[in-house]
Order: C-alpha cells, then sequence, then structure tokens
C-alpha cells in the first residue's frame, strides 16, 4: 500500500484544482494563468521523476542502441530509436551527458507542456483538461508510452491549429507527432480530408481509419511502427471480456456526453472539435476489432491513440451543458477508467526518496 501514497497525493492536488475549476466557472471568474501552469508543472514533475515503469528496460535498451551506433552516421544513429526526433532527442542526451532523470523529465516537459498549449489555446483554460487527461492517459502515456505521449500533444495542438483554420502549423505539428511516434501517421491520414470544404469530411474521418483498417487486416500486414506494449495479452488472437465491456462502456459514456451536448454549444469551434473527436474516437474503436486477430500490438497502439480524442467531448460536454447527467456520465467514466489503472500494472512502485534523488541527479 505505501507505493500509492504518492499517487494518492498527485490525484488530491489534481482534484483540488478542478475543484476550484469548477467553482470559478459556475460564478464566471477566471483564473490567474500560474494556476494552470502551478498544475502542469505538478504533472511535469511526478511523470518526469519516476523511477521505472512496465517500459522502461525497453528504453534503457533504446540508449543503449543509440549510443552503440555513434560511429555511423547521425540519421543511422538517430533511427535506432525507432523514431528520429525521439532518436535525436537520445543522441542530444548521451552527447550533453545528461542523466537519465534529466532525460525523462524533458520528455515530459514537452508531452505536458504542448497538451497545456493545445487545452488552453482551444478553451481558454487548461485546468479542465489536464485535470481529465491525469483522471484517463496521464500514467498509460507519460509513464510508459513517452514517444506516444509527445506525438499525441502534438496531434492535439496540430487538430486545435487545424480547426481555427491555420493549416501551416496544423502540418508542422504533424510533421513534428510522426517524427515522434510513426503511427500517428494514421492521424494526419484521418484528418487530411478536414484540409477539404466537401460537405461529409467529418464522416470521410470516420472512413478512412475503417479504410486503413480495412487494409491492414485483409493483406495481413504488421508494420513494425513500435514495439509490442501488450505483454498483458501475449500471443492472444481474441478478445477477453474485461477489456470488451471496458470498450464498450466507455464508447456509451463517450456517445451520451457527446448527444447531450448538441444544441447546447457555446462556440462553433466546440462543437466543431467535438465531431471530429468523435470520428476519430470511434473510428479507432472499430479500426482495433478490425485489425486485432492480425495484428493485436498495433490495434491496441492505435486505439489508445484516437480514443484519447475523448478527452475533447469530455470538457465540450462540461462547458456546453453541465446538466447533471452529463457531469455524473463523465464522473463515472473517469472514475471506472481511474479503477482500471488501477488494477493494471502502470502504477509502478513510486518512492518519493527516490524522486528527491532523481531530482538532485538533474540539478547536478
Amino acid at each position: 500500500m505505501q507505493m500509492y501514497y504518492p499517487y494518492l497525493l498527485i490525484t488530491l492536488i489534481v482534484l483540488c484544482f478542478l475543484t476550484l475549476n469548477f467553482y470559478t466557472y459556475k460564478k464566471s471568474i477566471q483564473l490567474p494563468i500560474y494556476f494552470e501552469l502551478i498544475l502542469a508543472l505538478a504533472l511535469i514533475i511526478f511523470a518526469g521523476l519516476r523511477s521505472d515503469d512496465v517500459d522502461y528496460i525497453g528504453y534503457q535498451e533504446i540508449y543503449k542502441q543509440v549510443d552503440a551506433a555513434a560511429y555511423k552516421s547521425l540519421l543511422h544513429q538517430a533511427l535506432k530509436a525507432r523514431d528520429l526526433l525521439f532518436g535525436f532527442m537520445v543522441i542530444i542526451k548521451s552527447s550533453l551527458d545528461l542523466s537519465l532523470p534529466s532525460f525523462l523529465l524533458a520528455c515530459a516537459t514537452l508531452s505536458v507542456g504542448i497538451k497545456y498549449v493545445a487545452f488552453r489555446y482551444a478553451f481558454g483554460n487548461a485546468i479542465l483538461g489536464l485535470g481529465l487527461y491525469f483522471f484517463s492517459f496521464y500514467f498509460l502515456h507519460d509513464f510508459t508510452q513517452i514517444r506516444l505521449a509527445i506525438a499525441l500533444a502534438c496531434c492535439f495542438l496540430a487538430l486545435v491549429l487545424l480547426l481555427k483554420e491555420h493549416r501551416i502549423w496544423y502540418v508542422f505539428f504533424c510533421v513534428l507527432a510522426v517524427g515522434f511516434h510513426a503511427q500517428t501517421v494514421f492521424f494526419v491520414v484521418a484528418t487530411t480530408p478536414l484540409l477539404t470544404n466537401l460537405k461529409y469530411k467529418h464522416l470521410l474521418v470516420f472512413i478512412s481509419i475503417i479504410v486503413i483498417g480495412l487494409l491492414f487486416s485483409s493483406f495481413d500486414l504488421f508494420l513494425n511502427l513500435t514495439a509490442s506494449r501488450t505483454s498483458s495479452y501475449p500471443g492472444e488472437s481474441h478478445l477477453k471480456t474485461t477489456p470488451l465491456v471496458a470498450f464498450v462502456m466507455n464508447a456509451v459514456m463517450i456517445s451520451l456526453t457527446y448527444f447531450s451536448s448538441i444544441g447546447h454549444f457555446k462556440h462553433s469551434f466546440d462543437q466543431e472539435i467535438a465531431k471530429v473527436s468523435l470520428m476519430l474516437y470511434f473510428g479507432g474503436f472499430l479500426f482495433f476489432f478490425i485489425t486485432f486477430t492480425s495484428s493485436g500490438a498495433l490495434a491496441w497502439r492505435v486505439y489508445e491513440m484516437f480514443c484519447a480524442f475523448g478527452i475533447f467531448i469530455m470538457i465540450v460536454g462540461l462547458r456546453s451543458s453541465p446538466k447533471n447527467t452529463t457531469v455524473l456520465t463523465i464522473f463515472i467514466y473517469y472514475i471506472f477508467n481511474f479503477f482500471l489503472i488501477i488494477r493494471s500494472d502502470l502504477l509502478v512502485e513510486y518512492s518519493i526518496t527516490s524522486s528527491l534523488g532523481a531530482f538532485n541527479g538533474v540539478i547536478q
């Protein structure tokens, strides 16, 4: 039980910020920006100063492979880290002789920092977005899938920029996303129809994900975009009841939140990002079931990436129609998923003492 104390502490901090944000929102009061910055900093420090995670050994192996290829070309060395931009980060870490805690802190800063910018630029306040992100994908991405955590942050910001008509910046952050994790090319393909003026471009977002899934499944293709995360599902070609129930429950709650918001959107941007996020979410949902038997690892990764966009639906739901049913649905959603996280292997032993030791390693 002792290992859970730090997690309870950071959870209490996030809940305090969410409660304060909700109270001021009801009173039509805008919190000063430093409240958002403090919350972002807390999430960065907590993720950056961990001393272990379920993928920790795999990343240590990546560091060794990059260092071992130092005598070869810079490009070849960077590709040893599987993704180009992440590889360059590892090269910089080695050349500057940075400690591993320093590197993890830099990764957490990029991931949480870019998400902070995305939420704040989209909604004018980042506390709700960061808080809901904490209760859903923070431990999965920032504690394990470091590359995807950064890439997904770039996707979040890219989508916001696209919907706000900043197309050049959208392309820029899409390139960054693919550079940090190659699987985000699916996000690029899925959101490309939004660059057009087609009448059914939102539906094309959904259809494009399904088409990609059918292609991978039909030709039994497996691109080695990433190492398998699904150690808890080794060699399985069927889906167990527990994750199936979780998928369906989450999909139902996301749907309820979205449809209860229809007609109550405060801004056209809220309506647009909710609609696109719904297409991405259910596109990823079906992609999983289409590709699971042919490539379980890819199915999990793509599903985890696309379902993360459900956060935008939850944010818009609370902003647009904070009715009792909406609040209750979102509350159940995050309690349900938080208990799933607790039951998983994501909450590795986290010691305040070791974190302080890691911090000393950073400042030295």
